[in-house]
């Protein structure tokens, strides 16, 4: 196989050397490409959980506020207590 080469302005550079920066030049290209595709994922999952957490902490709180307001009831209704009715007076109307 015959070495062929390239003259790059005035330096003398052999076209196995050219190719292989290319190579090296498509390499580096590709590595930067997945490399953001990595971050751009990692990035989506970092998102993804801060919005469960955020919808976890929701839920707690949501939760609590249930919890409390359910112990206010039953102190009111214990306050409250069962108050007797007097007697009916009157008789309730009857047939017309």
């Amino acid at each position: 196989m015959p070495l062929r080469s390239l003259t790059l302005g005035l330096v003398w550079v052999p076209s196995w050397k050219l190719s292989r920066r290319r190579d090296l030049q498509k390499f580096m290209m590709l590595q930067g490409k997945l490399y953001s595709r990595f971050l751009k994922l990692l990035m989506c999952s970092e998102i993804k959980e801060m919005i469960k957490e955020t919808k976890d902490e929701k839920k707690t709180k949501k939760v609590e506020v249930m919890t409390k307001t359910s112990k206010t009831q039953r102190k009111a209704n214990i306050s409250k207590g069962v108050v007797p009715k007097g007697p009916k007076i009157g008789g309730g109307g009857g047939k017309h």
